[in-house]
């Protein structure tokens, strides 16, 4: 894998990072919430289509290649987002 491919791709994971954690909080209420029939159904329907976007958009990316230190940096989007949230939040109330 090329250096350019590599940088990519961990802006990549970075970014995809960040919008986990924001699609997260947007339907917080549906997989935390609720019966537990329906909090499941949520959590396998949110889970499945985040797995399947993360590799649709990884083989564009960069053919497939996952290596352990993109799920550091996925990780670290997350991480990142919470704060980004957290200090929106503060900001307008």
């Amino acid at each position: 894998m090329t250096l350019k491919i590599q940088i990519l791709s961990l802006i990549f994971n970075f970014l995809f990072g960040i919008f986990y954690c924001f699609s997260f909080l947007i339907v917080k209420r549906f997989l935390l919430y609720g019966k537990s029939l329906l909090k499941f159904v949520f959590n396998f329907i949110f889970m499945i289509f985040n797995v399947f976007l993360y590799l649709f958009l990884l083989v564009a990316v960069n053919k497939g290649i996952l290596h352990y230190y993109f799920i550091f940096v996925v990780g670290l989007g997350i991480f990142i987002g919470y704060l980004l949230v957290d200090k929106l939040r503060k900001k307008f109330t």
